[in-house]
């Protein structure tokens, strides 16, 4: 007999990774769990997504504060140490995620213009974090 569990289906842009995802139970042994193409979330689980745009990753000791290494940002808060390049992103894919499945978002370098899709995720949405982010226009949030 097959095990069928319900998940739900998120779809991040497929050409870049977009940032990184966390839940209660998500296994990251192998990787962190990349916002890039299609992402399985186990059904019911609340999602934290952190926006800002990965090049590399590789396997690091746990680290209690994030670090800046000459200007790049770093997360090295996990299992495994992530890169970035600081380019923003166009967070007009968060209007065709689930509304009610992130409950926690930090965005983090993005394209100002792109901010009004943050409102689509509003009934899920618990946390926003806005990490060099400009949102002073009344209709960019």
């Amino acid at each position: 007999m097959q095990d069928f569990r319900a998940v739900a289906l998120l779809r991040f842009p497929g050409e870049e990774i977009v940032g990184d995802l966390e839940w209660v139970g998500a296994d990251d042994s192998d990787g962190p769990i990349l916002a890039t193409g299609a992402v399985e979330v186990p059904d019911g689980q609340k999602v934290t997504l952190d926006v800002w745009h990965v090049v590399s990753f590789e396997p690091s000791p746990r680290c209690s504060t994030p670090l800046s290494i000459v200007g790049e940002p770093v997360d090295n808060t996990g299992r495994w140490l992530m890169r970035g390049d600081g380019a923003s992103v166009d967070v007009g894919f968060l209007r065709g995620l689930p509304n009610d499945l992130i409950e926690s978002l930090t965005l983090q370098w993005v394209i100002e213009e792109s901010l009004a899709a943050v409102a689509h995720l509003a009934p899920g949405l618990t946390r926003l974090c806005l990490v060099s982010c400009k949102a002073d226009s009344p209709g960019n949030m």
